[in-house]
């Protein structure tokens, strides 16, 4: 009985003293959680700015070509009109 006695007392005394041994240790706050976060994600940001900027001055070009293409389309046409009445006036002479 004596050794049960001392046995469940000993382990109360190491319970308490894990439990006051995890409590001073302090963990990790919510704030400190946060700045890891956004220190790891800091560099990721900065990638996907750079992409979105690269990706609007992309599609900035794509708008000048496409007015590029239509005007020469447009010039295209008129070219091709040209030569249908040139061959016309030289189909009569």
């Amino acid at each position: 009985m004596t050794k049960t006695f001392y046995l469940n007392i000993t382990t109360l005394l190491l319970c308490v003293c894990m439990v006051f041994g995890l409590t001073a240790c302090g963990g990790f706050t919510q704030d400190d959680i946060d700045k890891a976060v956004n220190e790891a994600t800091a560099p990721l940001n900065s990638q996907i700015t750079a992409l979105e900027a690269d990706i609007a001055d992309k599609a900035a070009k794509l708008t000048t070509l496409e007015t590029e293409k239509a005007a020469l389309t447009t010039e295209k046409g008129e070219l091709e009109a040209d030569i249908t009445a040139l061959e016309a006036e030289k189909a009569t002479l």
